[in-house]
């Protein structure tokens, strides 16, 4: 068993997996395809400002002041081990090869390029299973679910502004609720750029 760990990420019910290896610099394809990146150690500033979180509220059609209060107060986090995080969300061709089972709207796994949509409408306990039962299909690796500070760590990838860029917002990086009439799933992986740590989403 390798010793570093692999892991998923979950983001917009999305899943995207943490794998363990031996080899903490250098970026594997698992007995599946599924690619991950390694993550190294270090820290950051997990959580949001006061005015970080005012200004989401000031966007808001109805304010919730209340909003985001779970985000603070904003701390130093450290990640004291490398590990290997994968590069985009699972899809539904991979969720297939392990699970056999086909989550989430019909019509998405109807569309031309099904295999490289994010799979969808996965619960918490069908991800935790899909990473045992993906370490049970290969072994090499031991795989899990992020934590919420390693997940927000690969996705800061020491950018300290509002957007993962860390320049001001361009549409061609992302989907946007009120730009996009389309579901998020209908778009295939890799679609947008990857972020500083080479993670990509949708």
């Amino acid at each position: 068993m390798n010793a570093l760990p692999v892991i998923f990420r979950l983001v917009a019910m999305s899943l995207l997996l943490i794998a363990t290896s031996s080899v903490a610099d250098n970026n594997v394809t698992n007995a599946i395809g599924m690619t991950f990146v390694t993550i190294p150690a270090g820290h950051f500033q997990m959580g949001i400002t006061e005015a970080e979180r005012q200004t989401v509220i000031d966007e808001m059609e109805k304010p919730d002041f209340d909003a985001f209060k779970d985000e603070q107060p904003q701390h130093n986090v450290i990640i004291s081990k490398a590990f290997l995080l994968g590069e985009t969300e699972v899809t539904q061709g991979q969720w297939l090869k392990v699970m056999e089972n086909k989550p989430g709207p019909k019509e998405y796994w109807q569309h031309d390029e099904w295999e490289t949509l994010p799979v969808v409408s996965i619960s918490w306990n069908m991800a935790k299973r899909f990473t045992e039962e993906l370490s049970k299909m290969d072994p090499k690796y031991n795989y899990r679910l992020p934590t919420e500070a390693e997940w927000e760590y690969a996705a800061r990838a020491g950018t300290k502004g509002d957007y993962w860029s860390d320049a001001p917002f361009n549409p061609g990086q992302a989907i946007y609720t009120s730009d996009s009439s389309k579901p998020v799933a209908a778009e295939p992986i890799p679609t947008w750029p990857a972020n500083k740590a080479s993670v990509r989403a949708s």
